[in-house]
C-alpha cells in the first residue's frame, strides 16, 4: 500500500466541468428547437453542430492530459532564444622543455 496522501481534486478542475456543461446544455437546447421546427435542413445543422462540440470536448480532454489544463493559455512573450556560447580560442600548448634527471 502507498503512504502517499490521495487527492480528490477534479483532474481538469472546475474548467473541464464548465465545458462539458456548456456543450451539454447547447446541444439539448439545439435538440429542442429541432423539434420544435423539424426540418432537415434544422436536423444537418444539429448534427453539425454535435459533431463540433464533440470535437471541442475530446480536444480539451487531450489538452488536459497533454498539458493540464484544459485550455490553451496564451503567452505574452515568446521565450527567449537561448545565445550561443562563445567559442574559446585554442590556447597554444606549450612546447615540451628538456629535463635533466639525476637518479
Amino acid at each position: 500500500m502507498s503512504t502517499e496522501p490521495t487527492s480528490h481534486e477534479p483532474a481538469g478542475g472546475d474548467a473541464l466541468f464548465f465545458l462539458i456543461a456548456a456543450a451539454l446544455i447547447a446541444v439539448v437546447t439545439v435538440e429542442g428547437l429541432l423539434i420544435a421546427f423539424g426540418g432537415w435542413w434544422f436536423m444537418v445543422g444539429v448534427l453539425g453542430m454535435i459533431a463540433c462540440a464533440a470535437l471541442i470536448v475530446v480536444g480539451a480532454l487531450v489538452r488536459l492530459m497533454d498539458h493540464d489544463t484544459p485550455f490553451s493559455r496564451a503567452r505574452s512573450t515568446p521565450d527567449p532564444e537561448p545565445e550561443p556560447e562563445p567559442v574559446a580560442a585554442p590556447r597554444a600548448v606549450p612546447a615540451p622543455s628538456a629535463r635533466v634527471v639525476a637518479h
